[in-house]
Parts: C-alpha cells; sequence; structure tokens
C-alpha cells in the first residue's frame, strides 16, 4: 500500500517539475491545485476503499450470537457482556500458587524503586475506587482451583499526558495445566480498519478533530459468573495479608477485549443512526482502538460532529478526553460542549498545544502538518552501519510520506 501513495506521489511531483512556470506567482497557483489533485486521487484510491470495509461483517457467527444474546446493559447505560469460551474453563488448572509467587518478585522489585511502588499502587487504587475491581472479602467459599488468577506488571508509557506506568493484567502466563486464559477464548477476527486508510482520510479533511475513549475496555463490564476468570493478588505493603480482587470489567490483554469494542461500536451505530447519523458513520471508519481522527468540510459540520460523538458515547457510560483540533476556538470555554471538561479535567489538551501524537505520528496542531523526529548522527567520523540502521528506524511514517528521503538512506546502506 505504502509503494502505491510512493508512485503517485512521485508521479505529481514530475509532472509539476515538468510543468512548472518561472513565474512566483505561477508556482504558488500551480503548487495549490498539485496538492488539491494529489490529494483527490489519495480519496478516490484508499479513502472508498475504506468506506467500503466501513462496518466488516461478522466473520465468527459464534462471536456474533455470543455477543447479541448475552449482552445486557446496566442501569447508567453500560454494556455487559459474556466472556466468549471456546474450551471449558474448567482446564485452566491452578494459578493462585503462580501468581502469588510474582507478587513475591514484584514486592522484591518495589523495595529498589519505591517510585514504581507509589505509582502502581496509585494505579490499582483507582482502579478499585473506581469500581473497575472489588475484593473478595470470603474467599473460602470460593474453589482456587476452577479460579483464574492473572499476574500484572507495569507498562511505562513516557507519551501519555495523563498515567506514565499502567498496570497490565496477563491473561498469556500458563497455569499449572500449561493452559493459559486466551486458550480458552475464541480469538477474535480481524475487523480494524488498516492504520493508512485511517491516517488518509483524515487528511483530506478541512477541519479535523481527535480524541480518546476515557478507558474504553474498562468502561465493559463483565457478568459475575466470569468475574472468577478474571482474579488478581494484591497487597499495599509486604507486611499485609494478601487479597484477593475480581475484575469486574473487560481486561484489555484478552484475546476477545478488541472485538468486544467493535461490537460496541457497531450495535451504538445501528440504535443511534436515525438521531445522530453523521455520529454513527464515524464508528466504523474513524477509529482506530479508543483512538478518534474524524473532521468535516465546515466549522458547523465540526461542532455539530462532536456534540453528537459525546451524547451518543454518554448514553453508554463512555466519555471522549484529550480533544485536539486545527480549529482554535473549538476547545474553547465558549464550546458547550467542553466547557465541563475543560474547567475539571486534568491533562485536557487544547489547541495551543504545539505537538501532539496521533497514533504516533507528530501533528502540529496550529499549522496542522505532520512532523518527523529525526535524530541528529554525531560528528565522529567512524559511524558504525548499525547506528545509521538505528537511525533509520525510528522513523516512523506508514503513509510513506518521507520515503523517498529514508529510501536515499537504504540505498546508502547497502553500498557501504
Amino acid at each position: 500500500m505504502r509503494d502505491k501513495i510512493e508512485k503517485v506521489w512521485l508521479e505529481f511531483q514530475v509532472q509539476s517539475a515538468i510543468e512548472l512556470e518561472t513565474s512566483i506567482e505561477k508556482q504558488a497557483e500551480q503548487r495549490d491545485d498539485f496538492e488539491d489533485s494529489f490529494y483527490k486521487i489519495m480519496a478516490e484510491k484508499f479513502i472508498k476503499k475504506s468506506d467500503a470495509v466501513e462496518l466488516p461483517p461478522l466473520t465468527l457467527p459464534v462471536f456474533s450470537e455470543i455477543f447479541n444474546h448475552t449482552i445486557t446493559r446496566d442501569e447508567t447505560g453500560r454494556f455487559i457482556v459474556k466472556l466468549p469460551f471456546c474450551n471449558q474453563p474448567t482446564g485452566l488448572g491452578g494459578s493462585y500458587e503462580i501468581s502469588n509467587r510474582r507478587l513475591l518478585c514484584l514486592e522484591k522489585r518495589f523495595k529498589s524503586n519505591i517510585k514504581l511502588k507509589a505509582e502502581y499502587s496509585k494505579f490499582l487504587s483507582e482502579y478499585a475506587s473506581l469500581g473497575h475491581m472489588t475484593e473478595i472479602i470470603d474467599e473460602k467459599e470460593q474453589d482456587k482451583s476452577i479460579c483464574c488468577y492473572l499476574l500484572h506488571y507495569a507498562v511505562y508509557n513516557e507519551n501519555s499526558t495523563s498515567t506514565k506506568i499502567s498496570v497490565v493484567f496477563d491473561a498469556l502466563c500458563k497455569t499449572a495445566s500449561g493452559v493459559n486464559l486466551n486458550d480458552c477464548l475464541l480469538k477474535r477476527p480481524t475487523i480494524q480498519n488498516e492504520l493508512i486508510y485511517i491516517l488518509a482520510r483524515f487528511r483530506t479533511h478541512k477541519f479535523v478533530l481527535t480524541s480518546d475513549i476515557v478507558k474504553m475496555y474498562r468502561q465493559i463490564r463483565v457478568t459475575e459468573e466470569d468475574n472468577k476468570y478474571q482474579q488478581i493478588l494484591w497487597r499495599e505493603n509486604p507486611e499485609d495479608v494478601v487479597r484477593t480482587f475480581k475484575l469486574e470489567t473487560i481486561t484489555y490483554d484478552t484475546a476477545p477485549a478488541s472485538f468486544f469494542s467493535y461490537c460496541l461500536f457497531k450495535k451504538l451505530a445501528v440504535e443511534e443512526k436515525t438521531n445522530h447519523p453523521k455520529a454513527c458513520e464515524v464508528f466504523g471508519c474513524d477509529f482506530y482502538m479508543d483512538n478518534l481522527l474524524t473532521g468535516a468540510q465546515s466549522r458547523e459540520e465540526i461542532v455539530n460532529l462532536q456534540g453528537d460523538l459525546i451524547a451518543v458515547f454518554k448514553k453508554a457510560g463512555m466519555e471522549l478526553l484529550k480533544w485536539t483540533s486545527n480549529i482554535p476556538d473549538l476547545l474553547s470555554e465558549s464550546n458547550d460542549h467542553m466547557k465541563v471538561k475543560l474547567k475539571e479535567t486534568e491533562g485536557l489538551l487544547s489547541s495551543n498545544s504545539k505537538l501532539n501524537r496521533v497514533l504516533g505520528l507528530l501533528w502540529e496542531v496550529l499549522s496542522d502538518v505532520f512532523k518527523y523526529n529525526v535524530l541528529k548522527m554525531t560528528e565522529d567520523s567512524n559511524v558504525p552501519k548499525r547506528t545509521i540502521l538505528s537511525y533509520i528506524s525510528t522513523i516512523f511514517d506508514p503513509l510513506g510520506l518521507v520515503s523517498p528521503v529514508v529510501l536515499r538512506c537504504k540505498l546508502l546502506i547497502q553500498k557501504l
């Protein structure tokens, strides 16, 4: 796909170079026409293809049956799902001792890293305070041999504006029988649009808008009978008694997690299509996991779209945050949709931010351009081949916009 974009881009460059006039005014005029034509070709070649898979059909009938027949909603509108087991979960085997040993190893690590211990405890405390996990008071009443105790560890995210450390629950760790939780769950089908389609579509809008769904997976609850397969061991201090908690929501490391979010989007699109048709169109083509990249051709359209999206997700007990836009006044306090969030939400990005990450790319909001962070070479005359390769690999370019430059570097490597 990247080769196709490069080919289209290079064809336009050659044609533009031939027809370019010497006059400065002519150059500016031809460049505008060139860019309009290029993005029009991009839309025809790629965006229509993205629309064709806007809401792909369920490739596994079992998934559709489980989701449609077992899904319910609580009083707040949040979805409640049942874990789709393909094998009997009774074959999981014991996992309590394995999880307990991992907790002891984690506590040894905390002794040498006090900051990690504080962030880890803060994360799990928030997890419990939000009702996403609850403590099991009387553990003697449950059979540990049929429960699944998930291991957990810390993941660092330096680019996060809210939480630098997240706790991941490991559904891939094998139990005493050699089977893990994911082995017993149905594997999700491929339903996510490719990154290139979403980014290419994003760049065709005159006015754009990005946002994130707050704790998306943790807004989807799991049925009470399946909570025993999502339990963890935790204690604040080594001197305390080990406590058992059950996870009340979807765990993002489990096999069907992303598929459940897709099913949720599809169900919301069907239910709210009459009231919010534009917002429902966005569900199938402008989301990459929990990241929203959308836009419109006028200010009025994008303001209405933002309000519709907030209203639809609110009915499902979800919230959109970290809004960014190339329209400065869209995120101002005069906007009714964002007035409360701008005042009460910590870490909200505004349109005055210099750089914002969009699916791994650096996006300068005010000038509305993508930028690439290239490391500077040292002045050492003896630069090894491995160093050059490491510099090239740091350039993340899914659209292939700087491929002509990267290609020259790769050709240089071949000559060394």
